[in-house]
């Protein structure tokens, strides 16, 4: 197996990892901190725990009083946080209710006069993080308050109730206030989705398939399976003239789980053209007959992808019109497997000759 340098080098996104790892908050909320010390600074007076963590976004419990540590780790003092709702002294004590009662209570919305923020199970505050609730997946920025109406910089688009949706504008800004945040793509094809591909014909009649897809499981996978038959020009089957058999199965893998941006779009006009400046607000691609740099489409992120394997000569026959991608049955690292019915139909792409 080849991979016409679509394998790429693997971009591993670990942020998405590390946001699910602390999908509500990284610290346990209103605990007992016995085991650390405050430290005062120039920007603030915060708690070290005996591991150098710190708690952030979070309320604390110390010597029977209550504390709330803002985002940024500093103990909140003397002022009131979300609207007035909480007040701490000139030492960060909360003067509200000590046992937080109402504030540890499931997960929830609330309102101020500046937006919607969320409170978690533990009392905290989800700050620079998504949500993803019954109702939908929803942005939260590093000031704490619910996004509406713009993209995360990967391209997920939120409306104006906050949920992610297809239904994008295109006009609309980027959240400003969502910093390395990778939210999925409110139109995924799960678990894996197949974008096309094509095939090359060489001097002696040798044809080789490549195909495009996006692996958008969660998972690694350790070998994918791809049912192909060929065609000729009048819909019949054909066959290897030197091997015999027409219907086979090529394999390929492992392949990484994707997340945000791909490296490529594929289509069978456009054929294959690599997306540049990924990382920022306005990707490009240089379109193929013309040359000319244009910016990716925002509905089109999710179409993007990062692997395209591909295969020597599978079969010999110069007859071959077109092959038809029946059926992908797909093999994960950790022993499970899914079987994608599909009917994808491929044609001849100089790129691959």
């Amino acid at each position: 197996m080849n991979d016409w340098g679509i394998r790429m080098k693997r971009i591993n996104y670990y942020l998405l990892l590390v946001v699910c790892m602390v999908f509500f908050c990284s610290f346990t909320a209103y605990a007992q901190t016995s085991m650390g010390e405050w430290v005062t600074d120039e920007g603030g007076t915060w708690y070290r725990y005996n591991d150098g963590t710190y708690p952030s976004a979070s309320w604390l419990e110390k010597d029977g009083n209550v504390y709330f540590a803002k985002s940024d780790g500093y103990r909140a003092e003397n002022t009131s946080i979300f609207d007035g709702k909480y007040s701490f002294d000139s030492e960060g004590v909360y003067l509200g209710d000590k046992d937080l009662s109402e504030i540890n209570k499931s997960g929830h919305w609330e309102q101020d006069s500046v937006g919607w923020y969320f409170i978690n199970e533990d009392g905290s505050c989800v700050f620079n993080n998504f949500v993803k609730l019954d109702t939908g997946t929803y942005a939260i920025g590093t000031d704490g308050y619910m996004l509406h109406d713009c993209y995360a910089r990967n391209g997920a688009y939120f409306g104006s109730d906050g949920a992610q949706t297809s239904q994008v504008d295109n006009t609309a800004p980027f959240a400003t206030n969502l910093t390395d945040i990778v939210v999925p793509y409110s139109n995924l094809v799960y678990p894996v989705d197949f974008l096309g591909g094509g095939f090359g014909i060489n001097s002696v009649d040798g044809v080789s398939p490549a195909i495009a897809f996006r692996n958008n499981s969660g998972k690694t996978i350790k070998y994918i399976h791809f049912d192909l038959t060929p065609y000729n020009r009048v819909d019949d089957p054909v066959a290897c003239t030197i091997r015999g058999y027409s219907a086979t199965t090529c394999t390929a893998g492992p392949f990484e789980h994707e997340e945000g941006l791909g490296e490529a779009i594929y289509s069978l006009t456009s054929s294959l053209v690599f997306v540049y400046d990924r990382d920022t607000e306005h990707p490009y691609y240089y379109t193929s007959r013309t040359y000319k740099k244009t910016e990716l489409d925002k509905k089109a992120y999710a179409k993007t992808f990062s692997h395209m394997p591909g295969w020597n000569c599978i079969w010999y026959n110069g007859n071959i019109y077109k092959i038809k991608l029946t059926k992908a049955v797909i093999e994960y690292m950790d022993g499970s497997s899914d079987i994608v019915p599909l009917d994808i139909t491929m044609y001849h792409d100089r790129l691959f000759d």
